[in-house]
C-alpha cells in the first residue's frame, strides 16, 4: 500500500477519488507529493491511501507553511476524515510526504497515531525544498518502533518532474 499526504487533497480543491494525478507544472506548490505516490503505486501495482484532515488547509504556499509550523510547536494532531480499511492486509506501506520544517507534516502523526503498524517495512519517500529527508525517517521510527523503516528517496520538488525512473530504480534497489 502506498499511503501519502498531498497538501491539494487537503485543501478543498481536489478530488482525490476522481482526480488521478495533479499536474505538477501548473499546480508547483501542491502536486508533487501525490506524483511520486502516483508512480510508485504503478509500479508497484499497490493500493494508495490519501491521508486527508479534517480541517482544509490553505491553497497558498506561505500560509500553509505557517499553518504547517503552528501546528509543529503546538505538537498538533490535526484528525483525519479518512481511514484505512484493512492495514492488516499489507506487509509493506510505502509512505509519501511532503517535509514540513524539517519533519513529516502532522497530520501524518495522526496517522502512525492511530495505526499500529508493527511488523511493517515502512518505505518513506520524501519530496522536499532542500532539507532531504531532515527528522522524517528518525521521526517514523519513533513513532513505529516496532516497523521496519527504510529510506526510500528523497526527492527535491525542483527535480520531481524528472524522477519518475529513480522512484522506480530505488524501488527495485530495495528488491521490489
Amino acid at each position: 500500500m502506498i499511503a501519502y499526504f498531498a497538501v491539494a487533497e487537503n485543501a478543498g480543491v481536489v478530488d482525490a477519488v476522481t482526480s488521478a494525478s495533479i499536474n505538477q507544472d501548473s499546480d508547483p506548490v501542491h502536486g508533487y507529493t501525490r506524483t511520486v505516490a502516483d508512480w510508485a503505486a504503478d509500479y508497484l501495482g499497490a493500493d494508495t491511501f490519501s491521508v486527508q484532515t479534517v480541517f482544509d488547509y490553505p491553497t497558498k504556499y506561505q500560509p500553509t507553511t505557517d499553518i504547517a509550523l503552528t501546528e509543529q510547536r503546538n505538537n498538533e494532531r490535526p484528525e483525519l476524515e479518512t481511514e484505512i480499511e484493512n492495514l492488516d492486509a499489507y506487509d509493506t506501506v510505502v509512505i509519501v510526504a511532503p517535509v514540513w520544517w524539517g519533519d513529516i507534516p502532522m497530520a501524518m502523526y495522526t496517522l502512525f497515531d492511530s495505526y499500529d503498524f508493527s511488523g511493517k517495512e515502512l518505505v518513506v519517500f520524501i519530496t522536499h525544498y532542500g532539507s532531504r529527508f531532515g527528522r522524517c525517517v528518525q521521526t517514523i521510527q519513533t513513532l513505529e518502533p516496532d516497523a521496519a523503516v527504510v529510506e526510500g528517496l528523497a526527492i527535491n520538488q525542483t527535480q520531481v518532474a524528472g524522477a519518475q525512473n529513480d522512484v522506480i530504480a530505488r524501488l527495485q534497489e530495495l528488491g521490489y
